[in-house]
């Protein structure tokens, strides 16, 4: 749904999906089978899912924030979740989410949320502590 909602948007970002946490964690990596930086070019901001399969989104987060990688510790990672406890809201903030987001149910929801994150990757005065400020569901 949101690959659906960043076509019908017509987001001047490049999105870029993965199946699992540890795939996640791969493609930050730069690692096979994401080796082709060129196909697979390190995200400007990482939408982190908490529930996927193997590797929790929790999981991805503090391998992100633990990394002496300078590239890893500046991306902009915007939990987007299903998930409406806030235990995993103050969680994802301890372990250094940018923004927690719950995933709406309604396509122009998502739709609208899409577009604001366009317009903020489309700045080149990005701050990233602007991402608290998305939209909320």
């Amino acid at each position: 749904m949101l690959k659906a909602a960043c076509d019908s948007t017509k987001v001047s970002f490049r999105f870029q999906s993965v199946g699992s946490g540890e795939n996640a964690l791969l493609y930050l990596q730069g690692a096979t089978p994401y080796a082709d930086r060129e196909r697979f070019p390190f995200p400007a901001l990482l939408l982190l899912d908490l529930k996927m399969p193997g590797t929790s989104g929790f999981d991805v987060l503090q391998s992100i924030r633990a990394s002496k990688d300078t590239s890893f510790q500046r991306l902009g990672v915007v939990v987007f979740t299903s998930s409406m406890h806030d235990e995993d809201a103050t969680r994802a903030f301890e372990l250094g989410a940018d923004a927690y987001l719950v995933k709406p149910a309604d396509f122009n929801e998502l739709r609208r949320i899409v577009a604001s994150i366009d317009s903020l990757l489309a700045r080149s005065d990005l701050n990233i502590s602007e991402l608290r400020h998305l939209p909320d569901a």
